[in-house]
């Protein structure tokens, strides 16, 4: 069905950019990216990704009350997590919006990318990402976003960032990113990246089916 698809349509254009989440989807599911970034198919939008937009927008805005209390807890983790770090933090702003502070594009590996940080600190080369999830036990899918993010941070400030963390509100677990500096985890994340855009590349749009399917956006798009 998958290649049936393809034909009818034929080879349908590429993406002219990526993004992390380009990465993420493409390693996680080739026919959701070929339905989210390919065909441009709306998804639903799910609960668990309505309360991740919120929460991110509330913190942007410097919003920090809510009168959801499970809302409410983790604008408190953010809040108590910010007031640990330096002074004069960059949010993002929206998506739309073109002169978005927290919005960084270059090159990766040959590739446009375009990537967002939630929270940086310039000067004291910092990067944040709030997570509204549970933190996983692979932390390939950080390792990921953090090199991407490290990468376009330094073709614009010239050098790369010394921390990217990950802050997970729920639990109020920190995870550090290792992709940054050289090593074994920045030669494994290398590979993982190449893969998936020679991947995309080959129109290699296969079909993953996990236990993650329920939560899919996709769910009735799905062949």
């Amino acid at each position: 069905m998958k290649q049936a698809t393809l034909q009818t349509f034929g080879k349908p254009p590429l993406p002219r950019g990526y993004s992390t989440s380009h990465i993420l989807t493409k390693r996680k599911c080739g026919h959701k990216f070929l339905l989210a970034y390919i065909f441009k198919a709306k998804g639903k939008q799910t609960q668990p990704l309505k309360l991740g937009s919120d929460v991110h927008a509330d913190i942007a805005e410097g919003k920090f009350i809510s009168e959801d209390p499970d809302k409410q807890k983790m604008l408190n983790a953010a809040l108590e997590y910010l007031n640990k770090m330096p002074d004069n933090p960059v949010f993002e702003t929206t998506f739309d919006d073109k002169n978005n502070p927290g919005k960084f594009t270059g090159t990766v590996f040959e590739s446009r990318f375009m990537g967002l940080f939630d929270v940086h600190w310039v000067d004291n080369r910092i990067g944040v990402d709030w997570k509204t999830g549970t933190m996983k036990e692979d932390k390939g899918d950080y390792e990921i976003q953090a090199y991407i993010l490290n990468e376009l941070f330094r073709q614009k400030y010239k050098h790369n960032l010394r921390t990217f963390e990950f802050v997970f509100l729920k639990s109020r677990d920190i995870y550090e990113a290792e992709s940054i500096q050289n090593g074994a985890v920045r030669t494994r994340t290398e590979r993982k990246i190449k893969n998936a855009l020679d991947s995309i590349k080959r129109y290699e749009f296969e079909k993953k089916v996990s236990f993650g399917c329920q939560w899919c956006e996709y769910q009735g798009m799905c062949i």
